[in-house]
């Protein structure tokens, strides 16, 4: 929020309306003026002077590099980024060596990629730790230990080969820390260096400076993905160490259980062969 410059509606002196207000009065005729009518008006205006930019573009200059970026210039300003993005496409057709061509695309590329940024950060990192708080479903592996114990009367061999397998694939599940670049931002970086000269530097200065910070911003959210990124594998790793070391106890808690059933099976029927031949001895003694 902040001043928005405007024009008094009865005087047509230029007045400065604080957003942060409801309303206020000209300093020159003192109307008074509603604030939320006057913004829109100004933004109204605003929307027509770039759809009039893009008209003359397109129906007065023709098909030129200087209209075509005009083009693309009032798309960007008024937030339309498909539409400036159909404009670069069409300027890498017509003007592949012109540095203002690839200007355009890296600027509509470092736009996509800020966005993808956002959505690493603010939903799939989120998403991801939402996962994490359920350590993998502890319970869920107790389950299938047990089927595979009791139900598939696996060997334990098997089982522990099984269980070995789950856990490498839980520690490849780890999110990637290479973020894939669409487009490729680096190589129209080089494309628009290549074909840069000072005409253009003079033409497109504040585009080009525009595009520098863009980069700048590039650079900084790229490595702010990164860090969240780093930040949230090691969180995971954890998880996973934590979940492979009670699953790996629960294991052999069953495998300890399961070869006492067996000893005192074992015991059990030694006990019955043994008492079963004393009973035969004693029949044959007393015959």
């Amino acid at each position: 929020m902040g001043l928005i410059a405007a024009k008094c509606s009865e005087c047509g002196a230029p007045i400065e309306v604080d957003e942060t207000r409801k309303f206020g009065f000209c300093p020159n005729c003192g109307t008074k003026y509603v604030t939320q009518d006057v913004v829109q008006n100004v933004r109204q205006n605003y929307y027509t002077i770039q759809q009039n930019q893009i008209e003359n573009a397109v129906f007065q200059g023709g098909d030129t590099e200087r209209t075509c970026f005009e083009r693309f210039d009032a798309f960007r300003r008024l937030g339309q980024l498909v539409q400036a993005i159909d404009v670069a496409e069409q300027m890498r057709e017509k003007f592949p060596q012109k540095a203002v061509t690839w200007c355009c695309s890296l600027y509509v590329a470092y736009e996509l990629s800020n966005n993808k940024f956002d959505w690493i950060v603010q939903n799939n990192i989120p998403q991801a730790r939402d996962e994490l708080k359920g350590g993998f479903g502890l319970d869920e592996t107790k389950k299938w230990l047990k089927q595979w114990f009791l139900g598939y009367k696996a060997s334990s061999a098997e089982i522990e080969k099984e269980l070995k397998s789950r856990i490498e694939a839980k520690k490849q599940g780890a999110m990637r820390e290479e973020i894939v670049l669409c487009p490729d931002v680096r190589d129209m970086e080089e494309r628009a260096a290549m074909f840069e000269t000072e005409e253009d530097r003079e033409q497109y200065a504040p585009f080009l400076e525009l595009l520098a910070q863009k980069k700048e911003e590039f650079a900084r959210r790229l490595e702010e993905t990164y860090g969240a990124i780093r930040e949230y594998n090691a969180e995971y790793r954890k998880t996973v160490e934590d979940w492979e070391r009670r699953a790996m106890a629960e294991f052999r808690s069953m495998k300890n259980r399961k070869t006492a059933r067996k000893a005192v099976t074992w015991g059990v029927g030694l006990a019955v062969s043994v008492l079963a031949a004393i009973v035969i001895i004693a029949a044959i003694l007393t015959l």
